[in-house]
């Protein structure tokens, strides 16, 4: 039995896909910082964090203290199931992964990640004169514009899981 919600949020999008989650299917909801003091260690939990680099943030430290059963991973790539399993691969998951399409908002970044942002479009900004992906051509306009890929859509698999869980 899931017993909550557990999510680290950068610039709001996680948080928001937690919010929705938490109130399709009634499990009580918890940011990181939150849970060490109001989830027992051990608990059974659907954790919801944004990607960076291929890696789910705070994930590894969690996985130490909770029981995940699944997770929601939020980012600017596009949700397919090979994302999933390199995410699985990547933190070494035996629970189901969910890719949920997030957003960008340069101005909600600081200090190092800001930094490295910036580098970062930089950076596939001059591959637009070689050979660039059409997903990578997409990032970085997402970038360099900001975006939310908030949907309410992406979010019923998982909100779906998790009611087959709880019987």
């Amino acid at each position: 039995m899931i017993q909550a919600i557990v999510y680290e949020s950068n610039t709001g999008f996680t948080k928001h896909y937690a919010e929705a989650l938490a109130q399709k299917t009634g499990l009580p909801l918890y940011s990181v910082a939150e849970s060490r003091s109001s989830v027992p260690k051990g608990s059974s939990i659907v954790f919801l964090s944004w990607v960076s680099g291929g890696s789910v943030m705070k994930l590894d430290k969690a996985k130490d203290y909770f029981d995940i059963r699944a997770v929601g991973a939020t980012g600017l790539g596009e949700p397919t199931p090979e994302r999933e399993a390199s995410i699985v691969s990547h933190h070494q998951l035996g629970v189901p992964v969910f890719c949920l399409p997030g957003g960008f908002d340069m101005t909600k970044l600081h200090g190092f990640q800001k930094l490295t942002m910036k580098v970062m479009i930089r950076t596939l900004k001059a591959q637009q004169m070689t050979n660039m992906r059409s997903e990578d051509d997409r990032m970085l306009q997402d970038m360099v514009n900001g975006c939310d890929h908030y949907s309410e859509e992406a979010l019923e698999p998982l909100a779906e899981w998790i009611r087959t869980q709880q019987g």
